[in-house]
């Protein structure tokens, strides 16, 4: 199974989903993550920094609706230029 649907912005979904249907010996390693998910700055964080680091190097992690609207602003204008800041360091 390759699409996992649930709340991604529960830390306790995304680690039983990661641990028990796709970090296992027989699955292929992770390279592409589409996060279709909340609005919300705070939840697309967490999303952020769950997958961020489970993917393989040269991996793709997708966010969609990432926009100009009052929910998603402090992760737009905050969290993702220090993110590609550190990356980039």
């Amino acid at each position: 199974k390759r699409l996992h649907c649930g709340d991604a912005s529960l830390y306790k979904f995304l680690k039983e989903t990661w641990d028990t249907k796709m970090n296992l010996p027989e699955k292929p390693p992770l390279m592409v993550v589409v996060d279709d998910a909340s609005h919300i700055a705070h939840q697309m964080t967490i999303s952020l920094f769950f997958w961020l680091p489970r993917l393989e190097p040269g991996g793709i992690l997708i966010m969609e609706d990432i926009q100009p609207i009052s929910e998603a602003n402090q992760f737009r204008t905050h969290v993702l230029p220090q993110v590609i800041k550190d990356l980039h360091w």
